[in-house]
């Protein structure tokens, strides 16, 4: 079957860098279809992400990109690509580059908020706490998209429709 990797990025002791992890942590507690696998990137330490029989990927992380803090956001890797900035995880982007050698067909979106705050601290701002079940709720629908988009191909592997 194929599957879908939520991947929560950031840092939860650096304040709203910690969105991706929590977020991933508290979805991983809900029932989800077979095929839907979560991962954060304190589970990762030092090893590259590894997205072998992953169709869809959905990133999650908290980003400074000028917009007003608690603004949600779904980026295409070409958009994240464009701005190297937003997403500065070199274990992910070895993965990807992995995948890509590899000639795995990884399909890629990219949702977060725009953090208010990056300082030294263990919860969210404010804002990206009031923002964070509207984001939980677009990353559930994500998910379900991703799903519903695959489709198994005549060999066996996933294709999107």
């Amino acid at each position: 079957m194929a599957r879908v990797m939520v991947l929560g990025l950031g840092n939860i002791i650096y304040k709203d860098k910690g969105l991706g992890i929590y977020a991933v942590r508290d979805l991983y507690r809900e029932q989800w279809p077979e095929g839907v696998c979560f991962v954060d990137r304190m589970m990762l330490g030092d090893i590259p992400l590894d997205l072998d029989g992953v169709h869809g990927l959905l990133v999650l992380d908290a980003w400074q990109a000028g917009d007003s803090p608690g603004n949600l956001a779904r980026l295409s890797l070409d958009q994240v690509q464009a701005r190297p900035e937003l997403i500065s995880e070199p274990l992910f982007w070895r993965g990807l580059a992995l995948a890509e050698v590899l000639g795995q067909d990884v399909h890629v979106v990219f949702l977060g908020l725009e953090a208010e705050c990056a300082d030294c601290d263990l919860s969210l701002s404010p804002s990206v706490q009031d923002a964070y079940p509207r984001f939980l709720e677009a990353v559930r629908e994500e998910i379900f998209h991703m799903l519903n988009g695959l489709v198994m191909g005549r060999a066996g592997g996933a294709v999107w429709a």
